[in-house]
């Protein structure tokens, strides 16, 4: 009955695999086909079915111990019936099922409902293992639940290869949501098969919105061409990358950098692409902010116009200053002072000779006096010597002050006072010994330099030939006013002036005339305008006025008188006596945080444009509108419209003779001129005879064998600037959009009004004359922009040699001073230019180490004579002042934006490699390379060349020096450089033929 029972709840399990059974209770009767399972026989059958299933069958009573197992469970457990009948089926737990499972379980089992699910339990070895199962109530004949039957299946190695799937997916799915790259399948019409979810954040729409969708959907229309070409070399097997403007989903266009390769599909055949993508859009917006830095950095030399004969002005002055120097460090003298300091009190002051000549007292009298001293001092400049004394006190050891002095003649001197502490064994302050330099001279020069630079940048300002300001200027005074009007409103003027007719006068009656008549222009127009109004010469023959607090009214005043001064003058008088004329444009605006000067400056510009369309001679305001016809400077109206009326030329162009004629009387009495063709030949004939004069064409879309279409298309084959009006009574959806698409203007239907066809045509001219004067102004602008760039360009190139030739002079000036000859910085620079090239410097990165080799001793000017030109040893004392011309020289040049990155080299040039150099003290590769460069050339001419103070030595020998001293005071590096290019340096040291002409008598 057991059995029964236990068969009874096992219906549903479907898998039966044949196993040996371990008992039989009865041999089946074979003759007997029909088996009763309430027979002993039926009841070995079923057991033998029992015993070889498949699956792990167990028989549980309500406690939850075993009563049964068969074959296939000892086969996954590990326990044979005999170990685990009477165990609960705890023994199988794994530990791995929260006790809530469990729970569950029972609760479902005693409810009378049957379980499905999975187990993780533990084999009798230890080993783990999943089960799939199926637990299932057995009731009795009262409906009482007695046992519980379990089918199982080992599903280890599944759940394990799931679980490894699982891992993998999300594996995958992490590395494509975070990837920042998007990669993408496309089939061979290009089309998205498979995008990875970086695709939303990269281009903004999600795979499901790309798939499906042609790449060339998203590719700016103006590089698709060069796209499809690359996906055909890539379908071809030629992969390759390609820079391409995608569209966002936002609607901006974002800059990709893509790279694919063909992606056979074995199944169809077919050949699609696996494409890799990646947003460079920051990059080639750092690439076009730094072409735009470059631009600014070219506007702003291209602002200096100097030209070569004041450089040469200015280098002559320099060679002046600088002999004045001379003169003055020769006869700089100082003297020594020693005080001695008791409890922080001055008891003693010792002033050695050479007191007298730089401060009128003798040491005597200073011995004498003990506050002559004190009162010596300028006033204002009091409190910073006494703090000097301070600072001693506090602990520092040297202090460096500069002050004034009142001389025993009543001048004023600047002196250079540097003390030095004196301590005692204990460490105290005992006293301070010093030096005082007379350094008036030095400050005198300074203001010198100050007032030159001063009036450097106001020649920078000014044009050199009317000594109007410049373009420069007129920006700067511009932007100036601009920005005072914003903080507080009033209204500005702009004018533009252009001299009619220039360049032919100038070609005429030579550049010396065209001198002339810019000056005497110059000189007219600030005498037409108010003292408080900025006269500027903007470039050519072209002169801008900025009128501060005018309103329009007496913006226009001022330019009417000045166009009526410069009609009633006579230019070159004597010599020509030329009449002139100017165009002038005109702007007025109170400045507004929506308006920019540039804005302002372009209305006054196509206002004076305007001018000399209308014949030149005239004022034009920017807000009068445009001329009715495309004239230009010195044509009528009609000489540009192509037609002798004032309202233009009219083609109509019809096989109906009663159109013809309707159209004629229409536009006659319309004020047109009218000639009516019936072929689209006769049409063509027309335009081609008169090219360009044929204001707008009323075009039939009809013309017997010959369509209208076509004619409008050749048409514009003839004249590109055609006006073309279709007139049809066969008015269709089809017919109107194919009219628009082959070049048509407008679209008129029959029967038609006179109303219709007028405003039509006036439309159309309209539009024909504002896209000629259009067309023509941006030649007018391109022609412009032309000019002045090849000026700007050829004014820049002499610009950069006259400041690389003050530079060498200024050079060769501190070289003269210290050496026999002024080679010494210039050929330190050719060196350090060979070693960075060989080194593979950037090239803009050699120009800045050429110049700070060139400028390296800049800051010896600084240092006197006594000290630098001393022929023996320095003492301690004076190798400190040596050691200060770095920094002095990196303070002199820093400030210059030319000159930036060379004072770093500037500053850094005695530095050693092992860190035992000055100033700072710094190491290997923290020093810039430039001053490393700098080091190996230095030593090499230093020992190569013939000085004051020693003997030049072999090439071999000065290259072995430097060898030895690799890695500790040079960089290993660079001096590996020298010995691959030690006979190009040669050359260009030349040492040889400069012995040779310093020994010659």
């Amino acid at each position: 009955m057991l059995l029964l029972l236990f068969f009874c709840g096992m219906q549903g399990f479907q898998s039966y695999i044949a196993y040996p059974a371990r008992a039989v209770v009865a041999k089946p009767d074979t003759n007997n086909p029909k088996i009763t399972f309430d027979t002993p026989v039926g009841q070995a059958v079923l057991f033998k079915a029992l015993e070889q299933s498949p699956a792990a069958v167990s028989l549980v009573d309500l406690d939850g111990n075993f009563v049964y197992v068969n074959q296939r469970f000892t086969d996954v457990t590990g326990y044979s019936f005999e170990e685990v009948v009477g165990q609960h089926t705890r023994i199988l737990k794994s530990g791995q099922l929260s006790r809530a499972r469990y729970q569950a379980l029972w609760e479902t089992l005693l409810g009378g409902e049957e379980w499905i699910g999975e187990f993780h339990n533990r084999r009798k070895d230890g080993e783990f293992y999943w089960e799939q199962a199926t637990i299932s109530p057995i009731r009795n004949e009262r409906g009482e639940i007695e046992y519980f039957v379990k089918l199982s299946v080992d599903f280890t190695r599944e759940h394990d290869l799931e679980e490894s799937l699982r891992v993998q997916h999300r594996l995958y799915t992490q590395i494509t949501e975070n990837m920042s790259d998007v990669v993408a399948i496309l089939d061979s019409d290009a089309c998205y098969r498979y995008v990875t979810p970086s695709s939303e954040h990269v281009l903004g729409y999600t795979p499901e919105e790309l798939k499906g969708h042609s790449v060339f959907k998203f590719i700016a229309e103006d590089q698709r061409e060069p796209h499809e070409r690359s996906f055909d070399n890539a379908l071809n097997g030629r992969s390759g990358q390609i820079e391409t403007r995608f569209r966002h989903k936002n609607g901006q266009y974002i800059w990709l950098e893509s790279a694919a390769r063909a992606l056979p599909d074995e199944s169809s055949g077919r050949v699609g692409l696996l494409i890799a993508s990646r947003d460079i859009t920051q990059r080639k917006l750092a690439e076009e902010s730094r072409f735009r830095t470059n631009a600014r950095l070219k506007r702003r030399k291209e602002l200096l116009q100097n030209s070569l004969r004041q450089m040469q002005e200015l280098t002559e002055e320099l060679h002046e200053a600088q002999a004045r120097y001379e003169r003055l460090v020769r006869a700089t003298n100082g003297f020594v002072f020693s005080v001695a300091l008791e409890n922080g009190m001055v008891v003693d002051a010792v002033n050695y000779p050479g007191c007298e000549q730089v401060t009128g007292y003798t040491a005597k009298e200073y011995a004498e006096d003990t506050e002559l001293w004190r009162r010596m001092i300028h006033p204002d400049d009091a409190s910073q010597v006494l703090n000097q004394v301070k600072e001693l006190t506090d602990g520092a050891s040297t202090v460096v002050i500069e002050h004034r002095i009142i001389h025993r003649d009543g001048s004023e001197r600047w002196l250079k006072n540097t003390s030095v502490a004196r301590h005692d064994e204990a460490g105290r302050l005992i006293g301070y010994d010093g030096l005082i330099t007379d350094i008036t001279e030095f400050k005198n020069a300074e203001a010198e330099r100050v007032a030159l630079t001063n009036q450097l940048r106001n020649m920078a300002l000014r044009d050199a030939l009317t000594g109007l300001m410049n373009r420069r200027g007129f920006e700067e005074e511009l932007n100036r006013l601009w920005n005072l009007s914003l903080r507080h409103p009033f209204p500005m003027g702009l004018l533009v002036i252009d001299i009619d007719h220039f360049k032919t006068l100038n070609d005429t009656y030579g550049h010396m005339a065209g001198d002339r008549i810019l000056i005497e222009c110059a000189t007219l127009i600030q005498e037409s305008v108010r003292d408080s109004d900025v006269v500027c010469r903007f470039g050519g023959d072209e002169m801008t006025v900025i009128l501060p607090w005018s309103e329009e009214d007496e913006t226009l005043m001022i330019a009417e008188r000045m166009l009526e001064s410069f009609r009633s003058r006579v230019f070159c008088k004597g010599a020509h006596d030329l009449h002139m004329s100017i165009s002038i444009g005109t702007a007025t605006v109170t400045p507004s945080r929506d308006q920019t000067p540039e804005r302002f400056l372009a209305r006054a510009d196509k206002a004076v444009y305007r001018a000399k369309q209308l014949g030149r001679n005239r004022v034009c305001r920017a807000e009068d509108p445009l001329p009715t016809t495309g004239a230009v400077t010195g044509e009528s109206p009609s000489s540009v419209a192509g037609s002798s009326s004032a309202l233009g030329r009219i083609l109509v162009v019809d096989d109906d003779l009663a159109i013809r004629k309707l159209l004629d009387r229409l536009l006659s009495r319309g004020g047109y001129e009218v000639q009516c063709v019936e072929s689209a030949a006769a049409a063509l004939d027309v335009l081609e005879a008169d090219r360009g004069r044929i204001d707008a064409a009323l075009v039939d879309l009809n013309l017997g064998m010959d369509s209208g279409l076509d004619l409008m298309q050749q048409m514009k084959a003839i004249d590109d600037a055609a006006i073309c009006i279709v007139i049809t009574g066969q008015v269709t959806v089809e017919s109107a959009v194919e009219s628009l698409r082959s070049g048509a203007y407008d679209y008129v239907q029959k029967p038609f009004s006179a109303a219709q066809v007028m405003a039509a045509l006036k439309r159309a001219i309209t539009y024909r004359r504002l896209l000629i004067e259009n067309r023509r102004y941006q030649t007018h602008l391109e022609n412009m922009v032309r000019e002045k760039s090849a000026a700007h360009t050829r004014a820049l190139e002499r610009l950069q040699l006259s400041f690389q030739f003050t530079l060498e002079s200024l050079a060769a000036m501190l070289d003269a001073r210290e050496r026999k000859t002024g080679e010494h910085s210039k050929r330190v620079a050719r060196m350090s230019h060979i070693l960075a090239r060989e080194l593979d410097v950037a090239p803009e990165d050699v120009e800045v180490i050429e110049t700070g080799a060139l400028l390296h001793d800049i800051g010896k000017i600084a240092i006197p004579d006594a000290v630098l030109l001393k022929p023996g040893p320095l003492n301690e004392e004076e190798r400190a002042i040596i050691r200060r011309h770095p920094q002095i020289g990196y303070d002199m040049i820093r400030n210059n934006p030319d000159l930036k990155d060379a004072s770093e080299i500037v500053l850094s040039h005695q530095e050693f490699y092992d860190g035992n150099g000055y100033p700072r003290g710094l190491k290997g590769e923290d020093i810039c390379l430039g001053a490393r460069i700098f080091a190996v050339a230095d030593a090499y001419d230093a020992m190569r060349a013939e000085r004051p103070y020693s003997k030049s030595v072999g090439a071999e020998d000065a290259l072995q020096e430097i060898l030895n001293h690799k890695g500790t005071q040079f960089d290993p590096d660079v001096v590996d450089a020298l010995v691959r290019c030690q006979d190009e340096i040669e050359q260009v040291g030349n040492w040889m033929s400069l012995h040779s002409v310093e020994d010659s008598p």
